[in-house]
């Protein structure tokens, strides 16, 4: 990381906000990062498979119908890594991680429309053996990092999904609305191809039409619709974070009295160290906890200074730091297959 020059930096900062919708969105990102077109893709492209760890698009999952959760298991130590590989093996897991707790093993798990989360949960816990804790969003107050590589000493992250004030509405919880994006088999065409890398050229959306048999201006149009249903956050590079720079990631978790959970949440949102932030449900005795900060710094030290100043920002000195200790799994979801032109 330290050896990308200013160009670089500056490039791929701006480039998380996402590209623009258009015939040429890399011209609109190049000239945000003061450089010509062509010099832009070529330099990310050089990055693919570095710290870009994938280009694509970014979607809201309880936008298109589908359901997730968190969810965290203890597993013994001597079992951890055949159990995680045996959960791996759902094409819904995209995260997995080992982490410093007696609830050793943290994942993500997504299902489709007409799937049920707690059946597929209740049959790991059988083939498994294993005991599993259902840590579904109550509420969202940030979901979203923008990595500062800009030499600034800091991570930035942006309100674009934080969660409103008013509402307190989560992306787990959208699948109880009315107004979910159904996509046909065109966007499902489109989202197949996006949730894998797009290809880094001067017209990136025309190759996608091509492939799925339409005119560009008809991918424009049907990303623009998803974009406003709230599907489609934006088309952007995942990077890898700790090549970043970012070596010290933690879920800081505190107990949280019912009344106070909404006013800490969106203070610790307003930290630039922390990614997401959500309420999700407690287990007393085992686990406590119900308000989560995943927080991230370039040193363990600089993110135990963080949490610590949360806490007191808060008022709640109540929290424990749960370090990411080995990473089983981190994929992107793959919500359809590519049905073919037309």
């Amino acid at each position: 990381m330290s050896n990308l020059d200013t160009e670089t930096r500056r490039l791929l900062t701006e480039a998380q906000e996402g590209i623009e919708i258009a015939g040429r969105p890399f011209r609109s990102l190049a000239e945000r990062a003061g450089i010509e077109e062509s010099e832009a893709i070529d330099i990310l492209n050089d990055l693919k498979g570095d710290i870009i760890r994938r280009f694509g698009g970014v979607f809201r999952s309880g936008q298109l119908g589908f359901k997730s959760t968190l969810l965290a298991a203890s597993v013994a130590e001597a079992r951890i890594r055949a159990v995680a590989r045996e959960i791996n093996k759902l094409p819904g897991v995209t995260h997995n991680y080992r982490r410093s707790h007696d609830y050793n093993l943290w994942f993500t798990l997504t299902v489709g429309p007409e799937d049920s989360l707690d059946q597929k949960i209740s049959k790991l816990e059988e083939d498994l053996d294993i005991e599993i804790l259902q840590l579904p969003a109550i509420k969202r107050y940030k979901l979203g990092v923008k990595l500062d590589l800009q030499d600034k000493g800091k991570m930035e992250t942006k309100a674009r999904d934080a969660g409103d004030k008013g509402s307190g509405q989560a992306d787990e919880v959208r699948e109880a609305r009315q107004d979910i994006y159904r996509p046909d088999q065109l966007d499902r065409n489109i989202i197949a191809l996006l949730q894998e890398d797009i290809e880094l050229v001067a017209r990136p959306f025309k190759v996608i039409a091509d492939s799925c048999g339409c005119g560009e201006d008809e991918v424009l149009a049907r990303l623009k619709q998803m974009k406003e249903a709230g599907a489609l956050k934006r088309i952007a590079p995942l990077l890898y974070h700790r090549r970043s720079g970012y070596q010290a990631n933690g879920m800081v978790v505190w107990k949280m009295a019912g009344s106070e959970i909404d006013e800490a949440g969106y203070q610790l949102a307003a930290f630039d160290q922390v990614s997401h932030c959500y309420h999700r449900p407690a287990y007393p005795p085992d686990w406590p906890f119900n308000l989560y900060a995943m927080t991230h710094a370039k040193t363990q030290a600089g993110l135990e200074a963080t949490a610590e100043e949360m806490a007191e920002e808060i008022g709640n000195k109540n929290y424990q730091i749960i370090y990411s200790l080995e990473e089983f799994k981190k994929s992107s979801m793959k919500y359809y297959s590519f049905n073919g032109r037309g």
